[in-house]
């Protein structure tokens, strides 16, 4: 195959504003050229540029490059275990997608998500990742200061409740 198409404009036929057939069938298996002719074509005239679609906007991000392979080795997983159903990783984003979908400030999202991750800094936290040598409450000097502890059970966090 010499000269394979570079850009998405080299595909379709200028005169017919269509799909080449010809340099499809030249350059894809049947199953992507049969995709790729489901997709329609735009009216508007546009630049062709390079797109990493696992993001809308199509640029390519670290982030989206982790998802990827998290949910790939996920689906592998689930598939060598003969898991059948949705995954515990699909599970996982809808539950994510609903949190991040809730109507409440933008602030009680992410502390949601940071206690929900385990990174919110508590004294077990702390302990846990060698940035403190116990575990203790600062406040109240209680053993361990965990989530619970730091938002319910501490002195302060109930005087901060009670008012």
């Amino acid at each position: 195959m010499s000269n394979p198409p570079q850009t998405v404009s080299e595909l379709i036929n200028p005169v017919t504003f269509s799909w080449d057939v010809d340099m499809l069938e030249t350059y894809f298996y049947t199953m992507d050229k049969e995709a790729i002719l489901n997709i329609p074509l735009s009216s508007r005239v546009r630049d062709d540029f390079w797109a990493w679609h696992y993001e809308r906007k199509g640029v390519f991000t670290v982030r989206s490059a982790y998802k990827l392979l998290s949910s790939t080795k996920q689906q592998r997983t689930d598939w060598l275990e003969h898991n059948e159903g949705h995954s515990r990783a699909d599970a996982d984003r809808r539950s994510w997608a609903r949190l991040w979908g809730v109507a409440v400030l933008v602030k009680v999202r992410v502390f949601a998500w940071r206690l929900a991750k385990s990174s919110i800094p508590t004294g077990d936290v702390r302990k846990h990742r060698n940035m403190a040598d116990s575990a203790k409450c600062a406040i109240c000097h209680a053993a361990v200061d965990t989530w619970r502890h730091s938002l319910f059970d501490c002195r302060m966090a109930r005087c901060v409740w009670a008012l």
